[in-house]
């Protein structure tokens, strides 16, 4: 039962979390001080905190802050602390990607009448992500393994379940199985991911036909 919670965790958290790390990445470059303040201030107040930090806040200290009756479930203060903090580090992957691309890609685009939004989506951004492919990769990786702590708000995870299962007297088994195949099971999430990541890479680098 752990299995469907690891990987519904890591997908939303990071398919949440990639958007408004692009967001939030545009927001840190932002011209307007307002919104780079506050995109600046988010970014690195969360990556200050350890991943657990934030899982015991959503843990412990919201349930004192919020009534009973709007208070979310906690698989919901799992996966908002996970959004969170997928979000602030994939954030400065992609601005790292941004401040690669040469200044005249911006003025050509401004040059031929792209608006701001026209001129990131059909010509900055693509570059950027083809850039810092690499550096997302590792980021998604450290986000399936870093599932392993949602332990802290009472949710069990793989990890979590192995041990479980282990401590149930009518399923005797020797421990060395168990976290071997949890071990197996997390290998081929980040292999299996790796793998896709440097074709997707590979085609980033191949000449058009």
């Amino acid at each position: 039962g752990g299995l469907p919670v690891t990987l519904i965790l890591t997908v939303l958290a990071i398919g949440l979390g990639f958007p408004t790390a692009i967001l939030l990445a545009l927001a840190r470059r932002s011209k307007l001080p307002v919104i780079r303040l506050l995109a600046t201030l988010f970014i690195e107040m969360t990556r200050a905190l350890q991943l657990l930090s934030i899982l015991f806040i959503a843990s412990i200290m919201l349930p004192l802050m919020l009534p009973e009756e709007i208070l979310p479930d906690k698989f919901y203060r799992a996966l908002i602390a996970l959004y969170l903090f997928a979000s602030a580090y994939l954030s400065e992957v992609i601005r790292g990607g941004l401040q690669a691309i040469p200044k005249g890609q911006f003025e050509a685009g401004e040059a031929i009448g792209l608006s701001f939004a026209q001129l990131q989506a059909k010509i900055i951004l693509p570059q950027a992500i083809n850039i810092v492919i690499p550096a997302l990769t590792n980021t998604i990786i450290v986000m399936i393994k870093n599932t392993s702590l949602v332990l802290v708000v009472g949710l069990f995870d793989l990890i979590s379940s192995g041990k479980a299962a282990l401590a149930d007297p009518e399923w005797s088994s020797p421990s060395i199985e168990t976290y071997l195949f949890i071990t197996l099971i997390y290998f081929i999430l980040c292999f299996g991911f790796s793998r896709f990541a440097d074709r997707m890479e590979q085609r980033a680098k191949a000449p058009a036909k």
